[in-house]
């Protein structure tokens, strides 16, 4: 499989055989290395082949092995040209990774693990709104400012820590920790690390 760099931190696997639209990758030298290593490339491309695929098999920074679908992938799909719908064949597998990528993180200033726990709320509580429940939450460290994150699945992420974190990928909606530093979040997209965190 042919991979070009196509700019900073993107990604090219041009269509061959049976691909229906190009591959696109965003991630570093580095991400990109673990990526070629694990084969979630290969992922990448077969995703490309998915009947009704529109623009491309794309695979966000977080990309590693999957189950079909590279973790971090995502595609669209036309159904009128027969495209497919998945519903989420990934989802338990999706949480306990995102999960463990959350644990993983590490304040740079202090080396303290950055989240002190997290949960799945939407599992712990039934009723008829559970469906209304964040699908994980995140406990974060709140003893000391955390200005950067690392992991050595993402590297260093920096940013000024505000009185307000946006736990949602709408960014017109933000809510603050409460007392304990919780923030919820629903899965929204599947670049949850890089966009939940700053």
């Amino acid at each position: 499989m042919e991979l070009v760099e196509d700019g900073e931190d993107r990604w090219r696997i041009p269509r061959s055989g049976g691909m229906l639209v190009d591959g696109l990758v965003f991630a570093s030298k580095k991400l990109i290395v673990k990526a070629q290593e694990d084969r979630a490339l290969d992922q990448v491309a077969n995703v490309a082949h998915l009947p009704g695929i529109v623009g491309a098999s794309m695979a966000m920074p977080d990309i590693h092995w999957g189950y079909g679908f590279p973790i971090g992938g995502v595609a669209a799909t036309d159904v009128e040209a027969g495209g497919v719908v998945s519903p989420g064949g990934q989802y338990e597998t999706l949480l306990s990774d995102i999960a463990a990528q959350f644990r993983a993180l590490i304040n740079s200033e202090t080396g303290e693990p950055a989240v002190e726990d997290v949960y799945f709320p939407a599992k712990q509580f039934r009723g008829p709104r559970a469906t209304e429940l964040p699908d994980v939450a995140i406990v974060w460290n709140s003893r000391n400012p955390i200005d950067a994150v690392a992991s050595d699945a993402i590297g260093t992420i920096a940013g000024r820590q505000e009185s307000e974190r946006s736990g949602n990928h709408r960014p017109a909606i933000r809510s603050a920790p409460d007392s304990r530093g919780l923030v919820t979040f629903k899965i929204e997209c599947w670049s949850m690390i890089l966009s939940c965190i700053n």
